[in-house]
């Protein structure tokens, strides 16, 4: 489990950067190699927070979203096998 801070909104900017230190995205079809472990893993890839400007009241706003419970299941056996 990684915590990954996007800065510049560039296109697949983590996934390339991950990819570049040898830690490609489990399931990243573009940039990730195929898993053993995870054959059938779509990409574990999640945006927990969003933070933006209203686009007309330049009011900050923060939208959050829980860990999806594919993952939580993935993470667990990662977890049980290490």
């Amino acid at each position: 489990l990684v915590r990954l801070r996007l800065l510049t909104g560039r296109t697949h900017q983590l996934r390339v950067h991950m990819k570049h230190i040898g830690c490609p995205i489990l399931g990243d079809p573009v940039y990730g190699k195929p898993n053993a472990l995870f054959p059938d893993s779509s990409m574990m890839l999640h945006a927990l927070c969003l933070d933006i400007e209203h686009p007309v009241t330049a009011e900050r706003m923060r939208f959050t979203a829980p860990m999806p419970d594919r993952f939580k299941v993935i993470l667990r056996s990662l977890l049980q096998k290490h």
